[in-house]
């Protein structure tokens, strides 16, 4: 499939998997007005270990990749319960910023847009994500999960 920016996203991954293709932009405010794309990012995604937290099939995941040329990354074929599977996510672009988020991610193909703003920035964008405001157990067992440390 292709975005409305151009980049081509992940359309399918394998049964019991996720796939995620994101774009990373500069969005300083002492950049132009526009948001530059972000080049040579590293983007990991860990899975999260924990009380009420279920273990990816295969045991513990850890995924890295870089941010091209127009920003955009992607990771496919990565392992998720059929209930979720607690990730974190960290985007690491040194001089322009770090991102990070703790989510359930369920079997399925998502895609998201990142602005890296000079700091540190933390987020559960997918937190509560299932029933309008009310957190399932494993979701509030992942929002209780630390930061990380990469």
């Amino acid at each position: 499939m292709i975005a409305d920016n151009g980049v081509y996203g992940v359309a399918a991954t394998a049964p019991g998997t996720f796939a995620l293709t994101g774009t990373g932009v500069d969005a300083r405010p002492e950049r132009p007005p526009y948001d530059l794309p972000i080049e040579g990012a590293t983007v990991t995604y860990s899975s999260v270990r924990g009380p009420g937290l279920p273990a990816p099939p295969g045991g513990d995941v850890r995924v890295v990749t870089e941010t091209g040329y127009d920003g955009a990354f992607a990771v496919i074929d990565v392992p998720a319960t059929r209930r979720g599977t607690c990730y974190r996510m960290t985007v690491v672009a040194p001089g322009v910023g770090r991102y990070e988020s703790v989510d359930v991610i369920s079997p399925g193909v998502y895609d998201q847009s990142i602005e890296l703003d000079g700091g540190l920035q933390v987020e559960n964008p997918l937190l509560p994500l299932h029933t309008a405001g009310k957190a399932s157990a494993l979701e509030r067992a992942c929002a209780r999960t630390s930061r990380s440390s990469d």
